[in-house]
């Protein structure tokens, strides 16, 4: 007789919401078959497949309520999007009427407190490759007109075609940065945009992309960094970048 293996999921992510309500799980397994459900009173989520209601959580940001599926990325610590969206806010000082490009915007942490900040009269442009994410983006940005969702990769050609003259730009990109080519392509606009927040989980990058900038005349206003990681070694760090006479 031979014993069957059990399958092992290769990924596994619960996603629970500080302000209570059911957690989800997501589970991964490859080619192999997900066999019976856990006995628990949580959402399940496997190979994209809401196998059992419910397959997101909600989370209120300064008043603002976001709709986060699983599998979309959102930050880790409870205390994380409060803070990290009061200091971009603070740092890019958005004017009412103002343009601003929200690039890798995720599930819409800064694009609706930024179109919020720029009112009506504003545009925010929120760039996002992830599909799960763009449906949480536009979900989260109902409402808010001054808002288009723009679903595609950040690359050079669309932040010289796409994006028009924005007055502000947000970066928070995956850990491996945003890199010299789409830096480059920004670097390029004319005008430039006044303020630049960086948003990094990840130093080294962040770093060499801090470079880039600086060498084609950006100045770093502030930065600031957070330990929204206990026991780990990464952190998270926040830059605003400032262009002379801007």
């Amino acid at each position: 007789m031979r014993a069957r293996r059990k399958p092992t999921a290769r990924q596994l992510e619960v996603l629970v919401s500080p302000d209570g309500g059911t957690p989800v799980v997501l589970v991964e397994t490859g080619k192999e078959r997900l066999d019976g459900l856990p006995d628990l009173d949580v959402g399940l989520v496997w190979k994209g497949r809401t196998l059992r209601a419910p397959n997101h959580v909600e989370v209120e940001v300064d008043g603002n309520r976001f709709v986060v599926g699983a599998g979309v990325f959102w930050q880790v610590h409870p205390a994380a999007g409060p803070v990290l969206t009061q200091v971009v806010l603070e740092g890019l000082a958005a004017r009412p009427g103002e343009r601003v490009a929200d690039l890798y915007a995720g599930a819409g942490l800064f694009t609706v407190a930024l179109a919020r900040a720029v009112g009506p009269t504003g545009v925010v442009t929120a760039v996002e490759r992830s599909g799960p994410a763009v449906a949480d983006l536009k979900r989260n940005t109902a409402g808010l007109a001054q808002v288009e969702v723009v679903r595609a990769d950040v690359r050079p050609g669309l932040v010289a075609t796409r994006l028009g003259r924005p007055d502000l730009v947000v970066l928070d990109p995956a850990r491996s940065g945003v890199g010299r080519e789409v830096l480059e392509a920004l670097c390029g606009l004319d005008p430039a945009p006044r303020r630049l927040a960086y948003v990094s989980c990840e130093p080294a990058p962040f770093a060499r992309d801090l470079k880039t900038l600086l060498a084609a005349g950006w100045r770093l206003g502030s930065l600031r960094a957070f330990d929204l990681f206990p026991m780990t070694e990464h952190v998270e760090l926040v830059g605003i970048l400032e262009w002379p006479g801007g």
